[in-house]
């Protein structure tokens, strides 16, 4: 994979280092409203029973201290709102400013994208028309070759006596496949399947290359 360039590196971290820090702000402000809320349950409990015990014996002590805590149930409950309220308020502004960092990188990321491939791409063309030059030379040598043996044979025939060629057995060269024919490894010719798997999809099968050089 190819190394990020320095540019988007600094603007994912520029991402996660205050994605991190808001993080720790909104966890923060979550906890204390969970701890309110743990808080406020107990104190309900609290009061349930202080409210029965004033029920059962309405001394000056019981109505105190249901009344001290109804107080306390009003102002954790105050409190509880205020802090659901701040980490509401803190996740959204949190996200704002992640999408918009989010966005600074994509951007950096886009513009670096397209600056790698305009450097690299004509560097790329160049590469496959020279390795289609070779391929094409290499079929010639192979069309040479083969007629270099035919002139072998059809000078010693025409050097001494033609006549008798029709009672010779002219020489067979085998007929090289390099066009696909299905089936099995084809490594002399490529398709338009072939290219288009390298091309889209980024691979080079085992049936088009020899052994140990496929990438899939």
């Amino acid at each position: 994979m190819v190394k990020l360039p320095q540019k988007v590196q600094d603007a994912i971290k520029a991402y996660h280092d205050v994605k991190a820090q808001i993080d720790r702000v909104v966890e923060a402000h979550c906890s204390h409203a969970a701890e309110l809320s743990a808080e406020l349950e107990k104190t309900n409990a609290e009061l349930r029973e202080a409210g029965d015990a004033t029920l059962d014996d309405p001394t000056p002590k019981n109505v105190q201290r249901e009344a001290e805590l109804q107080r306390k149930v009003a102002e954790l409950t105050s409190d509880l709102a205020a802090a659901k309220a701040r980490a509401s308020k803190a996740s959204v502004r949190s996200s704002d400013e992640r999408s918009a960092l989010a966005e600074v990188a994509m951007r950096t990321g886009r513009a670096e994208a397209l600056d790698y491939f305009q450097r690299h791409y004509n560097d790329k063309l160049r590469a496959i028309e020279d390795a289609k030059h070779v391929y094409l030379r290499a079929v010639l040598d192979l069309h040479t070759l083969k007629k270099d043996a035919s002139d072998i044979y059809r000078n010693a025939v025409e050097a001494t006596e033609p006549g008798r060629e029709k009672w010779e057995t002219r020489p067979c060269f085998p007929e090289t496949a390099l066009h696909w024919r299905g089936g099995g490894r084809q490594v002399w010719g490529i398709s338009d399947m072939e290219i288009t798997r390298a091309y889209k999809y980024g691979k080079i099968l085992r049936t088009s290359v020899a052994p140990g050089r496929e990438i899939e």
